[in-house]
This record gives C-alpha cells, sequence and structure tokens, in this order.
C-alpha cells in the first residue's frame, strides 16, 4: 500500500534577495502511512513547516519528488487540511467573510459560499455556549475543525479527532 505522504530525496531552496540560494531542506525522506499520526520535532529553522509546507502543495522542491498515496503531487494538495502555524485570517474581512474564503476559491458562489460560513460559525458557537470551561477549548477545535471539513468538502474523521484529542489530553 502506499504511503499517504512520501517525500523521497526532496530539497527546498529560495533564492536570497542577493540572488544567493539558501537550501532549507536538503534531501529529506519521510514515509507516513494512512491514518498515522505523526509529529515532526526540531529546532525553530530546521525546516518543520517547509516540510509540511511542501507536503500541503504550498512550496514546491527543487529536486525530489513527493507523492501522495502513490501519486505524484502537482499543485495543491486537494486530500490535506492545513493549519497554519500563525493566524492565517484575513483582518480587513469579518469572520464570516474569512470562512467563506475557502469554498469561494473552491469555486463555490459567494451565496452558497456565505451560507455554509453562516452555518459552520453558528455550530461552532453552539458547541462553545454548551461547554464547560474546561471543554471549550476542545469544543472550539473539534468544531472549527468539523466546520472546515464541511465548508470545503474535505472531512476530518471522528478517529483523526479521537487521536489528536487523547493525545493531548483533552476533552472531546
Amino acid at each position: 500500500m502506499a504511503s499517504a505522504v512520501a517525500l523521497d530525496d526532496t530539497t527546498v531552496a529560495f533564492r536570497l534577495a542577493d540572488d544567493r540560494i539558501y537550501t532549507a531542506v536538503k534531501d529529506a525522506r519521510l514515509a507516513i502511512g494512512e491514518g498515522e499520526f505523526v509529529a515532526i520535532v526540531g529546532p525553530t529553522g530546521c525546516g518543520k513547516s517547509t516540510l509540511l509546507n511542501v507536503a500541503a502543495g504550498l512550496l514546491k522542491p527543487v529536486s525530489g519528488s513527493v507523492r501522495i498515496f502513490g501519486a505524484p503531487l502537482a499543485g495543491l494538495n486537494r486530500d490535506a487540511g492545513y493549519l497554519f502555524q500563525a493566524d492565517a485570517l484575513f483582518p480587513w474581512k469579518t469572520a464570516i467573510d474569512n470562512v467563506a474564503i475557502g469554498p469561494e476559491i473552491e469555486g463555490v458562489g459567494r451565496t452558497e459560499a456565505l451560507r455554509r460560513a453562516q452555518a459552520a460559525l453558528e455550530r461552532a458557537s453552539a458547541a462553545a455556549r454548551e461547554g464547560v470551561p474546561g471543554e471549550i477549548v476542545a469544543l472550539e477545535l473539534r468544531e472549527a475543525l468539523f466546520a472546515i471539513g464541511e465548508v470545503t468538502g474535505r472531512g476530518v474523521s471522528d478517529d483523526l479527532l479521537d487521536r489528536i484529542f487523547s493525545r493531548f489530553c483533552i476533552g472531546k
């Protein structure tokens, strides 16, 4: 069975302002099986986020290969959900417009994107109101992941959510 994510001899480099080349990751090899929960750990600047950006299709390696479920990755990884390291909101947009932008990028019409975004925000808000203080963060995270999956059409499995929450010992 093919790996869910496979990087083979993947190198990522960036051209600097003075035309020098900075190699962020060199000859990386990684194989992640379907359903595996993996942590990439290392010091600041070692290339953790760069590898994730490559697997998500946000960066293209200068050499090596990236395969998703055995198929070469060309463009964005449509099978991946991705939460950025820092907030990835557009500060000039409202909350509903920030949620609706995903479906709009996927080609969903504005009216339908707004309808989906509104429903997702209402579910997340209801879950937060129903939780007790110690559970609110877990409920908000679970609902946010569910809403992202629903709005984008790429569901987040209950099994994956259970693994995430059990690893961090937070309520579900």
